[in-house]
């Protein structure tokens, strides 16, 4: 059984049925794509999933453990759960969405999450944009900020990935999946080459392998 993330705050099963509930009003009130869960969240919904994933309750514990007093931007945030949860475990976060669908998705469960939880509105922002545009001349920047890319698949080319690499010196560190960072890597090969790259011009780097199952986190400092 899943535990609360941190003692006395909101437990994760609650979370993850509240979540799952407004991701199901949200579909059955406006359908698959004018709501902008599309297939990737209605599939979940299908699939009885969860509002939380697996990896996204991995990665959330081991940021609270790990990144405390940190200011935590998730890139490609999707309806926020994971600035969510942040949240309400007394951590500040942002969650930066480009696509227009998941932005409207994403405002309307924060604003419901507000409403039940005023200390979310407190803690989290919602920004819409794209990454590192949505950033640049904000309050999201800074030593004390860390990044966290998790299921960012998008296919950019080489172009656009340099430009996005080259913002990390803004922040302080990235966390980041080595497998969906961009492209698709299924093979360790092309991801230990990603980790390298990066690994070239941070402070300091590591893979985190112990951080969630099945899942190819890695940390870097800058």
């Amino acid at each position: 059984m899943r535990r609360n993330l941190v003692p006395g705050k909101i437990g994760i099963d609650f979370l993850d049925g509240y979540i799952f509930s407004e991701m199901n009003d949200l579909l059955m009130s406006e359908g698959m794509d004018a709501s902008g869960l599309y297939r990737y969240y209605t599939m979940r919904l299908d699939g009885r999933l969860g509002g939380i994933l697996e990896y996204e309750h991995d990665l959330a514990n081991y940021v609270i453990e790990h990144c405390q007093g940190r200011r935590i931007v998730e890139i490609g945030a999707g309806l926020g759960e994971l600035p969510i949860i942040l949240a309400l475990n007394g951590m500040k976060s942002a969650g930066v969405e480009f696509n227009e669908g998941r932005q409207r998705a994403g405002r309307r469960v924060r604003e419901r999450a507000v409403n039940c939880f005023p200390e979310v509105g407190e803690h989290y922002e919602f920004i819409a944009g794209g990454y590192p545009e949505a950033l640049v001349d904000t309050a999201w920047t800074g030593p004390d900020v860390t990044l966290l890319f998790t299921n960012v698949i998008a296919s950019w080319d080489r172009a656009r990935t340099e430009a996005i690499d080259a913002f990390f010196p803004q922040v302080g560190e990235v966390i980041l999946e080595l497998r969906m960072f961009g492209v698709l890597r299924d093979e360790e090969a092309a991801r230990q080459q990603l980790f390298d790259e990066i690994a070239r011009y941070a402070k300091s780097a590591e893979r985190l392998p112990e951080l969630s199952p099945a899942m190819h986190f890695a940390r870097f400092t800058f």
